[in-house]
């Protein structure tokens, strides 16, 4: 009996897994994507450092940052609201092109606007301009997100073909990598060589989109544009000030304690990462497929499995966190432990609260909820740390707050769940 059982379950497992092919298709293919990107920068970080030097390494890092705050009010907030109107329209063409047309013309106008900024800063702000060609052209790698939507790949659930082509010009730059970058002065070479393909890899993905998929882009009306930036102004809001609240963390750890603890912080946000990279695009896997048609009752399922994950991720991390601190940091880095279990928490941000923002909020048109979510884990956040600074000089604080404020979006996000719920799924 025992054995038909487990027999049984593997064969609706299969079944399971045949029916949204999709999915996990895209799934696979989105993680993969984001394990690229992490670890390419990884394979290649020793010998940069080596060859570089980290001053000379430090510049192309500032450079990237500074693009980094460019890059969020490009992209401005326009992915989520994109992305449920593709996975919409995957049968409409016209909307399609519709909608990536106004996208486009909107992350162009925002890139144009950001360009006058950039070139500002660089001229005005002392001592800048000595690195200005690097940070330029840092700057100019960020026209790849005017380019290539991710968006619209995720939406028709065609992740496999941006993650072949990001492959294969990310492995194309290696050879000018190790060829080219020589010595300390390379820095320009090598942050050319990274914009290049970037960009290279971007543009033949646009290419994709123009040509092989047929999609016209038309010149919205300034009207139209306004209309999508109203509308995505809450996960402008909402993206700001969570990157914010990442950054300052950090920061905060350099100003209060030592570069140690920063390290030490940094090593565990690194571990916590690991099993969080895996689990982060189910969310985004999913949404294509159910966006139009998200029940109550799959909604509460989909909420009910991801806590059920956060808890064994946080039970791992618990379990096994000093084992991989040691192995990646040595003895000397334990203490990394503590800021790992305090963090692990937050995973339910990512999860829980990521379930009931894509398969409620955005479903719903709840845009605000969005905004309003992110601004009361950014208030908690801060209040937090201030009186927890003032009473406990504890670098431990500093994960707790991020994971106080996880704790509040939670909170919220059910709340508005359960103050919605008739209105939302009154037909059920």
């Amino acid at each position: 009996m025992r054995d038909f059982n487990v027999k049984d379950s593997l064969s609706k497992i299969k079944l399971s897994v045949k029916n949204n092919k999709t999915v996990v298709e895209n799934y696979i293919f989105m993680t993969v994507f984001q394990i690229l990107n992490s670890f390419f920068y990884i394979l290649i970080y020793p010998y940069l450092i080596r060859v570089l030097g980290p001053t000379n390494y430090g510049v192309y890092v500032v450079g990237v940052n500074i693009a980094t705050y460019f890059q969020t009010v490009i992209t401005f907030g326009f992915d989520f609201p994109a992305l449920k109107e593709i996975s919409l329209s995957r049968d409409k063409p016209n909307e399609i092109s519709q909608t990536f047309s106004v996208v486009f013309y909107a992350k162009l106008l925002l890139f144009l606007l950001s360009l006058i900024v950039f070139t500002a800063i660089i001229f005005l702000v002392p001592g800048l301009l000595e690195n200005g060609l690097i940070y330029f052209l840092c700057f100019i790698n960020i026209f790849s997100f005017v380019l290539y939507p991710q968006w619209y790949f995720q939406g028709l659930q065609r992740m496999r073909v941006v993650t072949i082509v990001q492959l294969i010009f990310k492995l194309f730059s290696l050879p000018f990598i190790f060829i080219f970058v020589k010595e300390k002065d390379n820095i320009l070479v090598f942050t050319a060589i990274t914009v290049i393909f970037n960009l290279l890899s971007s543009l033949y993905l646009f290419y994709i989109i123009l040509y092989k998929d047929k999609v016209n882009i038309v010149r919205p009306s300034i009207i139209e544009i306004k209309k999508w930036i109203k509308m995505s102004s809450p996960f402008f809001a909402s993206n700001s000030a969570n990157a914010i609240k990442q950054q300052s963390t950090t920061t905060l750890i350099a100003i209060f304690f030592s570069t140690k603890d920063v390290a030490l912080y940094d090593l565990a946000l690194k571990v916590f990462q690991v099993p969080t990279l895996i689990t982060a695009n189910i969310n985004g896997a999913i949404f294509p497929k159910i966006v139009g048609n998200a029940k109550y009752n799959l909604v509460k399922k989909i909420v009910k499995y991801e806590t059920l994950i956060g808890i064994f991720i946080v039970l791992f991390l618990v379990v096994f966190g000093k084992s991989i601190i040691t192995l990646l940091g040595g003895a000397n880095m334990l203490d990394a432990y503590s800021l790992l279990v305090a963090i692990s928490f937050s995973v339910f941000t990512i999860l829980t609260v990521g379930a009931i923002m894509s398969f409620v909020f955005v479903p719903h048109g709840l845009y605000k909820m969005v905004a309003y979510n992110q601004t009361i884990a950014f208030i908690g956040y801060f209040i937090f740390i201030i009186c927890g600074l003032l009473l406990f000089k504890s670098i431990v604080i500093m994960p707790l707050a991020v994971t106080f404020s996880s704790f509040l979006e939670i909170g919220f996000t059910f709340y508005i769940l359960n103050k919605f719920r008739k209105k939302l799924y009154k037909d059920e």
